[in-house]
């Protein structure tokens, strides 16, 4: 089979089979002509590499998992620890995606979105700054606080009475952080009003 054939049969394109073969996970004869050859193994092995890289695996334990496909003495014992880690692996990047998104949702709720050039969330990409640069000094819950949109209004709502105030705002669990010079009970009773009655304050 040519190149064409077997990125049709694979569902892989030309170039990445071209890639593939570079980077040793698969190997075609050639023809007299000097074109590549290919066989059907080559289409099932292109295809197993697809499905991996499907579930993120990375090329080195690809290449383990095709060593182990394709030994027929292999362990399943070999392949369940490959899988293993792979799964910390994953563990570990939607841990840090997580915390990529939680800074951006805090940036984004301290963030007023008005007219005004100051803006949290430029800051939080120039300096890598947290959203807070110093502890909070008071902390309580919003129990109806359900979206961005809420989080935004609180923030607002805080900033409106302390422009310098630092909100650090957790939609999830519904916890604000705030650090101000206001008194708490300033802020519980403005809060109150605009609908967003805080909880143990």
């Amino acid at each position: 089979m040519n190149i064409g054939t077997v990125a049709q049969q694979s569902g892989l394109s030309s170039k990445m089979i071209r890639y593939y073969e570079q980077i040793g996970l698969i190997r075609s004869t050639r023809r007299e002509n000097g074109y590549r050859d290919y066989q059907i193994q080559h289409v099932e092995t292109l295809k197993f590499i697809k499905h991996a890289r499907d579930l993120g695996f990375d090329f080195g334990k690809i290449q383990s998992l095709l060593q182990l496909w394709q030994n027929p003495e292999r362990s399943s014992r070999d392949v369940k620890a490959l899988t293993l880690e792979h799964i910390a692996d994953l563990e570990q990047k939607i841990n840090s995606l997580t915390q990529m998104r939680q800074t951006l949702v805090n940036s984004l709720a301290s963030c007023r979105g008005d007219d005004s050039s100051e803006c949290s969330i430029l800051s939080q990409i120039q300096f890598g700054e947290p959203l807070l640069s110093g502890e909070p000094n008071m902390k309580f819950r919003i129990d109806n606080m359900t979206c961005g949109g809420c989080a935004r209004s609180v923030t607002a709502t805080i900033q409106d009475l302390d422009p310098n105030a630092q909100v650090n705002i957790d939609v999830a669990s519904k916890l604000v952080e705030v650090n101000t010079t206001l008194d708490q009970q300033q802020i519980v009773a403005a809060l109150t009003e605009d609908g967003f009655p805080p909880v143990n304050a």
